[in-house]
């Protein structure tokens, strides 16, 4: 790193009292973020706005280790849209309804296979077959 670490230091508030509102000014002296590479900071941006660049500092691998960082730490549009619970709910209901579009696949498979009129030996005309109607048959046709 090309700057020596802030030391730690007591952080003491400065306590500001209004109506019904009260804040307090921290000055902290750890970096704000760090980009971490091997064990190494590949940059350091401190608080005041100040940025060290490791040894190793490449700007597309820093951007990618950051990118990656907010990746992994920032939940998903849907969770973050609406919550664990209902992100399990619907992609258990997705799940349902993809094994059902699979049962129903193979179901017209075996009727296609089995029935005289799907396999061409009666004309549509004359015959009907309510298992072809429903499973859709002639969906695909």
């Amino acid at each position: 790193m090309t700057d020596q670490e802030p030391s730690n230091r007591v952080i003491t508030p400065q306590v500001l009292q209004g109506a019904s509102i009260t804040a307090a000014k921290m000055e902290l002296s750890s970096p704000l973020l760090s980009i971490g590479g091997n064990g190494t900071p590949k940059v350091v941006l401190h608080r005041d706005g100040r940025l060290e660049f490791g040894d190793d500092y490449n700007p597309d691998d820093a951007a990618r280790a950051f990118w990656d960082a907010i990746q992994r730490l920032t939940p998903d549009p849907m969770t973050q849209e609406f919550g664990a619970p209902l992100k399990a709910r619907i992609n258990a209901e997705l799940a349902a309804g993809e094994r059902a579009q699979k049962r129903l696949e193979q179901a017209r498979a075996l009727h296609k296979e089995t029935c005289p009129l799907a396999k061409g030996e009666l004309k549509p005309n004359a015959f009907s077959c309510s298992m072809c109607d429903t499973l859709g048959v002639w969906e695909d046709a």
